[in-house]
């Protein structure tokens, strides 16, 4: 067995319906690193998923 995190979609779920109400994510955390998940949406076509450790880093297409 190992000590890895892995990122839970229900995290995911959170931090982008925070993101689409308010337009910026202010509650959800990361479970590995306790810091801020950033969701930033430069385009209309793009947006991209942010974690200080990593483990959220996503751009978020197919979703």
């Amino acid at each position: 067995m190992t000590d890895v995190v892995v990122p839970a979609f229900q995290t995911f779920e959170s931090a982008l319906a925070e993101f689409m109400k308010d337009g910026s994510v202010s509650t959800v955390r990361c479970e590995r690193c306790d810091g801020l998940i950033e969701i930033t949406a430069p385009n209309q076509s793009a947006m991209f998923m942010r974690c200080s450790c990593g483990a959220y880093n996503d751009t978020l297409r197919g979703l």
